[in-house]
């Protein structure tokens, strides 16, 4: 016990140390970290969020934006700093601005902008989030994974029985006593169902894709674009620039 370390939630502090004497192990208090994620916080602050900004600015140091092309860059957005904050993203509902800062270094980031220095930004970053048939490079939003992945706890809840455990069940045990005596489908028991889905199972990736559609300002209109599978990244990008009519002259 000796290594071990008693928190107390909504409890005096004096009382947890006393307990903590009692059973021979140190007393602390919230917040803490543990696994990497902050325990006992909101994370409504910046620097609450300061370990994610410091994975960006660890990566972002090491890459040399100004010497890749496009393509590079653009792949390095969707393979490594969309996925950097999920851990984060999974658990906790990211504040506006630091949504709007991490947005801001990938875009900074795409258009070869490195540290304090920016460059010229000749199509708006909502546009290159959107899907490919929408006319973007499908990135995604930042905003609509985070909403994805919290969201996905809604519908843990109401379809595994042992998910609530975790943050309490009252509310829960509640809602289902109301509906016990409610059946919706004869002959078999009802089960929630994932409209997105064929299968009935939810899927961040769909989920994030719809929340896009209503968050992005086009709205995911159908454009022209180019793709091509064959083609380098590099190739792609300046097609998809010279159409938009966003090249340098």
């Amino acid at each position: 016990m000796a290594k071990s370390t008693l928190y107390g939630i909504g409890v005096n502090a004096q009382d947890v140390e006393n307990i903590a004497m009692a059973l021979g192990c140190k007393s602390g208090s919230l917040p803490i970290l543990y696994l990497g994620l902050t325990v006992g916080s909101k994370l409504k602050k910046l620097n609450d969020w300061k370990p994610v900004i410091d994975k960006f600015n660890t990566r972002l140091t090491g890459w040399k934006a100004r010497s890749m092309s496009f393509g590079g860059r653009l792949i390095l957005i969707k393979s490594v700093l969309s996925s950097l904050p999920l851990y984060f993203f999974s658990l906790y509902r990211a504040p506006t601005g630091i949504i709007n800062l991490l947005e801001s270094m990938r875009r900074k980031f795409f258009w070869g902008g490195a540290g304090d220095s920016s460059k010229m930004a000749w199509v708006k970053w909502d546009d290159i989030l959107v899907p490919y048939e929408s006319g973007g490079l499908n990135v995604g939003s930042l905003k609509a994974k985070n909403l994805a992945l919290t969201s996905k706890w809604w519908w843990h809840f109401r379809v595994e029985s042992g998910a609530l455990t975790l943050f309490g069940r009252s509310e829960a045990d509640r809602v289902h006593s109301l509906l016990a005596s409610v059946s919706l489908n004869n002959g078999s028991p009802d089960t929630w169902k994932w409209a997105l889905n064929d299968k009935g199972h939810s899927k961040t990736s769909i989920m994030a894709s719809e929340m896009d559609e209503k968050l992005l300002q086009n709205g995911y209109q159908p454009s022209e674009t180019v793709r091509n599978k064959l083609a380098p990244k590099k190739i792609e990008i300046f097609a998809w620039r010279a159409i938009r009519r966003r090249l340098p002259t």
